[in-house]
């Protein structure tokens, strides 16, 4: 039975009661657990998600107290206390999810703050909240394989969203999977069409993203999640408007008029679901296309098709509508056409006074449109940018937009203000965005001459935690350190730097970082760290073919040709040879390496500083 009273008091209590010394470890466990339950409903995560692991060290989810009912119940009585004990468990294993959910939202609004020891970041948060769901999977089967419990459908409910605000690769399908559930669920109540609405949503946003990746494979994962939207919202216009897209761009690019055909029918379906004006103006506007090719083809009238830009024309009267419209242009790549709406759209949102994030978003659009016109230089473009960021200055991808374009155009100094804006904690933005602008960072320090490493190295590390999934990050971290050399290779907290894996790359790294090592270390040490550093060689020519070329593109090395990998290793290995005394050089010109290819090997090693002994 839940304790009586106020969440504050229900909190203290039984906080207190548990901390106790002379009460049963089971005991302690329950009142951790109400504990964090009020604390939950206080709002305060980190003393819930505290509480509720006290509550599993007292009380674990394998204690016989919980799984193994006591003799001489009925079989029925049994049951019961089972259903109970499971129910118990599964609340518990929700409630911890809950709880580290609350605490990955703190960390989403201040990422380099510290809220827990219970975790570190939003993702990890996440993840920590996925594992106690995970841990209950059996649990939650049992009780829909008696009888279909409502708490089944939460707990799916909730690991889908979980999965979903993770956003790991597989998280996405592990969340439809999860909404699919309950989507299907015979019970009365609001958790199926939750479920329901989460699962169109989500799909139709996988849609999107993979129709901007481009692929022909990102095309068919597409038209999979737009299906599923449609089968999850039979209601919704979203999905039937991104099918007929897809179809209009296939059939428009392969001539194929059965492709068009199912393109004017998915916009004759989305006209029918559409409820707002910018719907139905690109329903209009897609049919309109299909059936103007369609006539081309057929060599038929094309007065349907000039009916149903009329009628787009003529619903455009909104902010909202000119943005759909050029959106949908854009899809076409009718740069002109999406060029003008946007231009219209962003002219209704000012003088409707829309938010500056609304402006600026639009604006960033409209800027991307103009990249890709012969007729607007990268001035035009950046003026966009700027006002832009003028428009929303804490926007972290406003920022960023700019950073990359005054990057790509040199601009240095204005690069390094965006990058710098970007990693402020006022700025808005993912991880994985002021990762990005952390790296850009480091590239931009590192390329100019006498450049502070140092602080390059220390952006990379901030970047490498900001985003552990990238592999680019701990590399360029392993390839500014060999550069710099001194602290960078000699600190014992960077001795497992270049540790990066079993790949050619990889072990190539590993043995320069060693060779650099080697340089300020004594002759007997020296001597061990250069037999390591052969043995990463010997690794790594056992899997290199002579055709594997390496390019670390780091920004001071643009001077640099590509060497071949192979020629790379074997004249490291004699370096490593050399450096013991009385050695000559061998390096065998065979299996299409030359005299060439070692010089530009020992041009690498020497940029890289990984050739001399001292």
């Amino acid at each position: 039975m839940a304790p009586s009273g106020t969440a504050e008091d229900v909190a203290r209590r039984c906080r207190d009661r548990a901390d106790d010394s002379d009460i049963l470890g089971r005991e302690a466990g329950l009142s951790y657990y109400h504990a964090a339950n009020a604390y939950d409903v206080l709002g305060d995560s980190a003393a819930a998600a505290d509480m509720v692991e006290r509550s599993f060290n007292e009380l674990a989810t394998s204690d016989r107290w919980l799984t193994t009912p006591p003799n001489g119940l009925s079989e029925e009585d049994q049951r019961d206390w089972l259903a109970q004990r499971r129910q118990f468990q599964l609340e518990r294993l929700m409630l911890a999810a809950d709880a580290y959910r609350g605490l990955a939202e703190a960390y989403t609004q201040s990422p380099t703050s510290s809220f827990s020891n219970r975790c570190a970041s939003r993702l990890d948060c996440l993840s920590k909240a996925i594992g106690h769901l995970a841990d209950g999977e059996a649990i939650a089967a049992r009780l829909a394989s008696v009888s279909r419990e409502p708490l089944y459908d939460r707990y799916h409910l909730a690991l889908g969203d979980l999965y979903e605000a993770r956003n790991r690769p597989g998280d996405s399908e592990a969340a439809i999977r999860a909404y699919q559930t309950v989507a299907s669920s015979p019970l009365a109540g609001p958790a199926p069409a939750t479920a329901r609405a989460n699962l169109a949503g989500l799909t139709t946003r996988l849609a999107h993203d993979a129709l901007e990746r481009g692929g022909a494979a990102d095309v068919v994962q597409a038209i999979r999640y737009f299906n599923l939207a449609r089968d999850a919202d039979p209601t919704n216009a979203e999905a039937p408007l991104g099918l007929g897209q897809i179809y209009l761009d296939g059939g428009t690019a392969a001539n194929d008029l059965a492709q068009l055909g199912r393109a004017e029918n998915a916009f004759s379906d989305a006209l029918a679901l559409s409820t707002q004006a910018s719907q139905k103006a690109a329903a209009y506007m897609g049919r309109g296309a299909a059936r103007s090719r369609i006539a081309s083809l057929n060599g038929t009238s094309a007065q349907a098709a000039i009916a149903d830009y009329q009628a787009a024309a003529q619903l455009a009267d909104s902010a909202e509508t000119f943005l759909v419209l050029a959106r949908s242009c854009k899809a076409s790549r009718d740069w002109q056409c999406a060029d003008e709406n946007f231009a219209r759209g962003i002219s209704r949102l000012q003088s409707e006074n829309a938010s500056g994030e609304a402006l600026s978003a639009a604006l960033l659009e409209q800027a991307d449109v103009r990249e890709r016109m012969s007729i607007y230089g990268p001035g035009d473009v950046r003026a966009l940018l700027q006002q832009a960021v003028n428009a929303a200055p804490a926007s972290g991808e406003a920022n960023m937009e700019l950073a990359r374009h005054d990057m790509a155009h040199e601009n240095w100094n204005g690069a390094e203000t965006g990058f710098k804006r970007v990693v402020q904690p006022s700025t808005t933005g993912s991880d994985l965005l002021k990762a990005e602008a952390y790296g850009a960072l480091a590239r931009l320090g590192a390329s100019r001459p006498g450049g502070n490493l140092e602080q390059a190295i220390g952006y990379i590390e901030r970047a490498a935690d900001l985003d552990k999934a990238n592999p680019d990050y701990p590399r360029e971290l392993c390839i500014a350190r060999i550069y710099r050399g001194g602290s960078s290779v000699t600190a014992s907290r960077n001795a497992r730097t270049c540790d990066l894996g079993a790949s050619t790359g990889s072990l190539l790294l590993q043995a320069m970082f060693d060779m650099r090592r080697a340089q300020y270390a004594g002759a007997s040490t020296a001597a061990q760290i250069r037999r390591t550093a052969r043995d990463h060689i010997n690794r790594a020519l056992d899997v290199t073919g002579p055709d594997h070329i390496t390019d670390y593109d780091w920004p001071l090395e643009d001077s640099l040709p590509p060497v071949k990998t192979r020629a790379i290793l074997l004249y490291l290995k004699e370096a490593t040879l050399a450096c013991g005394g009385n050695y000559t050089f061998y390096l065998p010109e065979a299996n299409g390496i030359t005299s060439t290819d070692y010089s530009a090997a020992r041009d690498f090693l020497d940029f890289y500083r990984s050739r001399l002994c001292t």
